[in-house]
């Protein structure tokens, strides 16, 4: 499986189809191996990011919490 952990593009340059574009160029990238699933963590208030991933085939699979302490 192939995660990914921090995908996000510049605000400047959002709303330009970069990210689209970058999404696609991985997940092709990654068709000529050996991994069957890639997965990703959205917000749910992340709504721009949220209908490119399912534009490109992403499915929900669950609502997740990760709650993280600053020090």
């Amino acid at each position: 499986m192939f995660f990914f952990s921090f995908y996000c593009v510049h605000p400047k340059h959002q709303r330009k189809g970069l990210g689209e574009a970058l999404l696609k160029k991985i997940i092709h990238e990654i068709s000529g191996k050996k991994i069957k699933r890639i997965g990703l963590a959205v917000t749910t208030s992340n709504v721009a990011a949220y209908k490119i991933y399912k534009k490109t085939g992403f499915k929900k699979t669950s609502d997740h919490l990760s709650v993280i302490k600053h020090k």
